[in-house]
C-alpha cells in the first residue's frame, strides 16, 4: 500500500461538483477519485492554502488535512495547484523524499520554469497528460505508425494554447515526433488564460498539422482529425469518441477508392485517470515504465516556443 497526498484541492485535484465527480460517479475526473478507487494507494491527506477547501476535500474523500509541507509523509505527492505556483511548490518539495511526484500540465509557466522544476525534483515526475493513459489514444498512436502514411492533421481547440491546447501539442509529439517548423496565423487573447494561436506546423512523421483556435466565450472544443493514406481518424467531443473511416472500392460514382462510412467508438477518457495511477503503481512496483514524464512536458514547451518564434 502506497501513501499519497494531494497538494491543491481545486477542480482537477479533488473538488469538481458532485454530479460530475464523487465517490459515487462512474466518471473519474479528479486525482482524489482515482486514488480513492485504487486498492494499492491510500490517500493519507490533502493540502491547500484555502483551509476551507482543504477541509471540504478531506471530508469528501475521507482523509485528513495536512497544514504544512514538513508534515508531508507520502510515497506519492500530487501537485495540482495553479500553474503559476508550480515552481514554488516544487521548491518546497525539494526538502522531502517521495518516491514519485505527479504533476499537472503544462508544468510551470515557461520552458525555463519547467526545466527548473526538473532540477528541483529528486524523484521521477509522472505527468497528467491524460490522453497518454487512454487505450484508444494509445492504439491510435500505434496504428499511425503502421497504417499507411500520415498526410495531415487538423486540431480545433480553445481556452489557450498552453491551457488546453497543450494536450494537442503533447499528442503531436507522441504520435508524430519532434516539431520541425511552424508558421502562425490568427490569434486572440483568452480571458483568464493565454493566447489561442492559429498556426500550421510540420512534424517528423506528419508533413502538415493545422491548429484552428475557437474563442472560449463562444464554446469549448477539442477535436482532432488525422488523415492517412488508408483512411481517417477523428477524435470528437473532447476525445470521448473516436470515429474511423477506412478506404472502400467505389461508392456508386465510379470504380475508384473512396473514404467509406464512419465507425464510431466510445473511448474511456473519463476513466483514464485511473490508468495513470495504475501506471504509477506499476512503476513503483518495478513492473513498467512511466507513460508520460516531465521530459514530455519539456518537449511540449519546446514546441510552444517554436510556434511563438515562427513567422506569421
Amino acid at each position: 500500500m502506497y501513501k499519497a497526498i494531494i497538494i491543491g484541492c481545486g477542480s482537477i485535484g479533488a473538488l469538481k461538483p458532485d454530479k460530475f465527480d464523487s465517490p459515487k460517479t462512474e466518471a473519474v475526473l479528479t486525482h482524489a477519485h482515482a486514488i480513492f478507487n485504487n486498492p494499492n494507494i491510500d490517500l493519507v491527506g490533502v493540502m491547500d492554502l484555502d483551509r476551507r477547501k482543504a477541509q471540504e476535500a478531506a471530508t469528501k474523500w475521507k482523509t485528513d488535512v495536512v497544514k504544512e509541507y514538513k508534515d508531508i509523509d507520502a510515497d506519492i505527492i500530487v501537485v495540482s495547484t495553479p500553474t503559476r505556483t508550480h515552481v514554488d511548490v516544487f521548491s518546497q518539495l525539494n526538502k522531502l523524499t517521495p518516491s514519485i511526484i505527479i504533476g499537472e500540465k503544462p508544468l510551470g509557466d515557461s520552458f525555463h520554469e519547467c526545466n527548473a522544476i526538473n532540477k528541483y525534483a529528486h524523484c521521477p515526475i509522472a505527468m497528467n497528460y491524460i490522453r497518454r493513459y487512454e487505450g484508444y489514444h494509445q492504439q491510435l498512436g500505434r496504428d499511425l505508425k503502421t497504417d499507411g502514411e500520415v498526410a495531415g492533421c487538423r486540431v480545433t481547440y480553445g481556452r489557450g494554447l498552453m491551457h488546453d491546447g497543450c494536450h494537442a501539442l503533447d499528442l503531436m509529439n507522441w504520435w508524430f515526433g519532434k516539431i520541425r517548423w511552424a508558421v502562425k496565423s490568427n490569434g486572440f487573447k483568452e480571458p483568464d488564460f493565454d493566447m489561442s494561436h492559429g498556426f500550421m506546423a510540420g512534424y517528423e512523421r506528419c508533413p502538415q498539422v493545422v491548429f484552428t483556435p475557437v474563442d472560449s466565450k463562444d464554446y469549448g472544443v477539442f477535436e482532432i482529425e488525422v488523415i492517412t493514406s488508408k483512411g481517417t481518424y477523428e477524435l470528437r467531443h473532447n476525445g470521448t469518441q473516436l470515429y474511423t473511416r477506412k478506404i472502400i472500392s467505389g461508392d456508386g460514382w465510379g470504380d475508384y477508392p473512396v473514404i467509406g462510412p464512419t465507425h464510431a467508438i466510445q473511448t474511456n477518457l473519463t476513466s483514464a485517470m485511473c490508468n495513470l495511477y495504475e501506471n504509477v503503481v506499476g512503476f513503483l512496483d518495478g513492473k513498467e515504465e512511466l507513460k508520460c514524464t516531465s521530459q514530455d512536458a519539456l518537449a511540449v514547451w519546446e514546441a510552444f516556443n517554436k510556434i511563438n518564434e515562427g513567422p506569421e
